[in-house]
């Protein structure tokens, strides 16, 4: 498994990302940090401070087209495993987050991706009450099929609804999918028009 973290000037926030992600108790994976269009070094710098870890490996890549989406393409060249996931450079995952990712690939024939829960960090405000209720990441707890076939949902937008199925926050593809479909529209995702 390969997994992503795009970043654009949150080295901080990045440090806690990698600490969760080496932490997983998943063994197989390396992780593509894509360093996009930022406005210093820090990020670069962080990675090449940081202490080697034996068991994976680290690369760095800088993308200097701003968009989340040209961030995670440019990743594509890089990653190894034949499943990719993707997580946001302020998301701390759970240690069995890569675990889960596979087994959701077991769960019916031909999966192409995988998405899952994206809890908050905190509850401690009435703003974030607010924003988890209304608008907040989780889609529920059951795991949910969906194809445009036996599994199609009943909103007639889908497969168009953007978050209906997940979020960029926690999905993974298999590497065929991404290498077929051309990877990810550049138009679109954070830090484009």
């Amino acid at each position: 498994m390969s997994v992503v973290i795009a970043t654009r000037d949150r080295t901080e926030a990045l440090e806690r990302c990698l600490r969760s992600v080496l932490a997983c108790d998943y063994d197989d994976f390396d992780i593509v940090v894509v360093d996009n269009a930022p406005s210093d070094g820090a990020t670069q710098r962080m990675l090449a401070d940081r202490a080697v870890d034996p068991n994976h490996l680290i690369r760095y890549v800088r993308e200097d087209r701003p968009g989340l989406a040209r961030a995670h393409n440019a990743a594509l060249p890089h990653v190894t495993g034949t499943i990719v996931a993707f997580t946001d450079d302020d998301v701390e995952v759970d240690p069995g987050w890569l675990r889960a990712v596979v087994h959701g690939f077991g769960r019916a024939d031909d999966v192409a991706c995988v998405t899952g829960m994206i809890r908050p960090a905190e509850l401690e405000t009435t703003a974030q009450r607010w924003i988890e209720e209304y608008a907040g990441f989780g889609k529920g707890d059951e795991p949910r099929i969906f194809d445009l076939g036996e599994h199609r949902p009943p909103d007639p937008l889908f497969p168009y609804t953007a978050g209906s199925m997940g979020s960029g926050a926690n999905m993974a593809f298999t590497r065929a999918f991404l290498e077929q479909t051309g990877g990810f529209p550049d138009a679109l995702g954070a830090g484009t028009l």
